[in-house]
């Protein structure tokens, strides 16, 4: 009986060694945590309702394009209130902003059908205005005339003093000239004039033509024209680049519009190349040698140059003269032409 109880004890003792083995095993490791009944869950932070919205759907960022239309369109409309205003500069610096904020933007005109479409009307509208500026004068310029000194001479009467008539007469001998120089009455009243009373007027041209004379020189050797026509442009204008006649002749060498289209000189609302005193001085010096060569003479080719060679046609067919003085003297020249 103790020897059968011995046998039944001996596993049933393993048992609890194998038992008690696991439980210390078990209390080495740390045990798994198990969500309490009683845990809370983390509070949400609560939007309003307006950033909830904005959130869902976001503001839509302004198109950079759209932008940039609105922006030179705003430019233009003020440079054309400015135009119907009469402030015709203001009107072309908005037109200058309009273009340039098209073409020096960030993005390329021809990138994008709408800065396309907003250049084209701007070109259109703003080139419709200056062709109305340019009917009614002299496009967007509010420049004044400015008297050239033919015209300040021109109501004057000078009488010759025989003194400087003589003293014109011995210098005449010692000067050397690509033109026949001639020495009569009505050259010495002018050498009187421009000695005493129009002294200062000669000055300050001759002053400007420091700037401009080496250029006038030179051009004028490379079209084949006198040297000594360079002083044709201190009658016209005084060597001043800006000159604007009364009848609306512009720069150092007085082209009307239509003449100077002619000749290749640029003009409107931003560029007038009468006033570029190099290339309205190549323009010139072509004339000049059109209008000898027309008449043979560059004396009439001077008075052409002035008054038109229609006028100085007409007056040679009507006295039958191709000379310059025997005109002056029958009087078929207009004034200015003649002075």
């Amino acid at each position: 009986m103790s020897i059968r109880k011995s046998h039944f004890l001996v596993p049933s003792l393993s048992a609890v060694l194998l038992l008690a083995a696991g439980c210390e095993t078990a209390a080495r490791k740390p045990l798994l945590a198990t969500p309490s009944s009683q845990a809370i869950a983390p509070t949400l932070a609560v939007l309003p309702v307006s950033a909830a919205v904005m959130l869902q759907n976001p503001l839509p960022q302004p198109d950079p394009i759209d932008a940039l239309v609105a922006e030179a369109e705003r430019e233009y409309q003020a440079g054309r209130s400015n135009y119907e205003a009469g402030e015709l500069e203001k009107a072309k610096d908005n037109f200058d902003r309009a273009f340039n904020l098209l073409t020096e933007g960030p993005v390329d005109i021809r990138s994008d059908e709408r800065l396309e479409r907003e250049f084209d009307r701007i070109v259109e509208g703003t080139h419709e205005l200056e062709l109305e500026a340019l009917k009614e004068g002299d496009g967007f310029s509010e420049q004044k005339a400015e008297p050239a000194p033919i015209d300040e001479a021109n109501d004057v009467t000078f009488p010759v003093d025989p003194k400087v008539k003589q003293t014109a007469e011995a210098e005449l001998k010692a000067i050397r000239s690509d033109l026949p120089l001639v020495l009569n009455d009505y050259v010495a009243s002018y050498i009187n004039y421009y000695s005493t009373n129009g002294r200062s007027v000669m000055e300050r041209a001759w002053t400007r033509a420091g700037r401009y004379r080496e250029m006038i020189e030179r051009i004028f050797k490379e079209e084949g024209v006198p040297q000594d026509l360079v002083f044709l442009a201190q009658a016209e204008s005084g060597f001043h680049p800006l000159a604007l006649s009364r009848a609306g002749a512009r720069g150092m060498w007085q082209f009307m519009a239509s003449r100077a289209k002619g000749y290749g000189l640029s003009r409107n609302w931003w560029v007038d190349e009468r006033q570029d005193p190099e290339k309205s001085t190549r323009a010139a010096a072509r004339h000049l040698k059109d209008l000898f060569h027309q008449f043979g003479d560059w004396y009439l080719a001077m008075a052409a140059y002035n008054s038109g060679p229609g006028n100085v046609q007409r007056a040679v067919q009507r006295t039958g003269f191709a000379d310059f003085w025997e005109l002056y003297k029958r009087g078929v020249l207009p004034r200015e032409t003649k002075n």
